[in-house]
């Protein structure tokens, strides 16, 4: 039992590893202008980001997230090729904030590849599908990016000073994550494999 917990907590440490890195600073940028104009930034996934400004003085702040919301039917079970898409669409995503002040800030969140699975409803009979055949919805996020424009409250081109930050908060596991969980499991496996064996010949030789 307690090799079993030694190595449910070697999985553990190893899962924690590769997820240690899930708040980064993934942009930043300083310096005085008239005016501050970062446009089309792309963003690296999936994840929720914090965009975080500030100015020596009084200033007009707009940020603006967006992504590409694509979706596709296939028939169940995934994976299954691209040849078998149904019907499928894609239509932009994009948020816009304001702010006034010293300060502004703003969180942002690109969802994760989702999936949800139905019975082919009855009009999936124009495709030749028959009505009920096991069917997913694969929806993606693609292409996320992020703007900010900032200038002076008095909007005259008084220069300001300014610091802009961006964080990503929370980020989707990356395959490493995966990998070191697998392996994890797998020395647990080969742990209690091994306890097993000595206890087998503990006992035959008894």
């Amino acid at each position: 039992m307690r090799i079993f917990f030694a190595a449910c907590s070697a999985v553990c440490v190893l899962a924690g590893a590769g997820s240690a890195q899930a708040s980064t600073v993934i942009f930043q940028q300083t310096g005085t202008e008239s005016f501050v104009n970062i446009s089309n930034a792309p963003l690296p996934g999936p994840g929720k980001y914090r965009f975080e400004a500030t100015s020596d003085v009084a200033a007009f702040f707009t940020f603006t997230g967006g992504y590409e919301e694509h979706w596709d039917v296939f028939l169940a079970p995934p994976p299954r090729p691209h040849n078998e898409n149904i019907e499928g669409n894609s239509n932009p995503f994009v948020i816009d904030e304001y702010a006034n002040g010293l300060t502004a800030a703003w969180e942002f969140t690109v969802p994760k590849t989702g999936f949800t699975f139905f019975g082919a409803p009855a009009h999936y009979a124009d495709f030749g599908i028959a009505p009920g055949t096991p069917v997913y919805l694969e929806e993606k996020f693609e292409s996320p990016y992020f703007s900010l424009f900032a200038e002076a409250a008095t909007l005259d081109g008084t220069p300001i000073d300014y610091r802009f930050t961006v964080t990503q908060l929370t980020a989707v596991p990356e395959p490493g994550t995966w990998a070191m969980m697998i392996v994890g499991f797998g020395a647990a496996g080969v742990m209690l494999r091994s306890a097993h064996r000595r206890g087998a010949r503990a006992f035959a030789q008894a």
